[in-house]
């Protein structure tokens, strides 16, 4: 794969790390709430960060389907799909270590929460748990893997495989309207009376 696009796919695979993590910021301003009257300190701090990374990935989410609409799209068929929704559990155990220690309160708690989602972030983009993706999972959609091919004459698309954002896995074997975004591809359509058919407006 040319440089070029290797960064491009790390670029999309580090946007749906922060998107994976919405449920957990979500979780952790919760658990940072200042019990009784709040006041401004170290927890009402975190409470802010946590809700306002928790807004910033779930409206990132949206963006990254809806924006998909407001750009040209391709013909295309993906085949030798890998999906990785197996490893969900091993993802959530991801989840547990921040609420094994405690609510961040000085420069030492933040920098060892940053050191974590650091190496956390490492690891989702350099393995399968890229396909693994919580929130896009409550939006009802899933990240796959798979090699492209252009419908006339089954050519591969050169890059492949591809991070593939759809609704049903299944109907990429069928000829589907992609839009290429960040070095992956966002499905729009499906083709009509298949069993993607409900998809049709991704």
């Amino acid at each position: 794969m040319p440089r070029s696009e290797g960064i491009t796919e790390d670029l999309i695979r580090i946007r749906l790390f922060f998107i994976s993590y919405v449920p957990l910021w979500v979780m952790l301003a919760f658990r940072a709430t200042p019990p009784g009257r709040w006041h401004w300190d170290g927890r009402t701090s975190a409470v802010a960060l946590f809700v306002l990374l928790a807004v910033w990935g779930f409206v990132d989410a949206i963006r990254l389907i809806n924006g998909s609409r407001k750009i040209g799209s391709r013909r295309l068929v993906f085949g030798e799909i890998s999906d990785q929704g197996g490893n969900a559990a091993g993802y959530l155990a991801t989840y547990l270590l921040p609420f094994i220690g405690l609510v961040p309160a000085d420069w030492g708690d933040w920098a060892a929460y940053g050191a974590y989602f650091a190496v956390a972030g490492i690891v989702f983009i350099r393995t399968d748990l890229t396909f693994v993706n919580p929130t896009l999972y409550l939006l009802r959609y899933r990240v796959v893997s798979g090699n492209a091919y252009v419908p006339e004459g089954r050519s591969l698309l050169p890059g492949s495989p591809f991070v593939v954002i759809c609704r049903d896995p299944a109907v990429l074997t069928s000829t589907v309207e992609a839009t290429s975004v960040g070095g992956g591809y966002v499905v729009k359509s499906a083709p009509k009376g298949g069993r993607g058919s409900r998809q049709a407006e991704a």
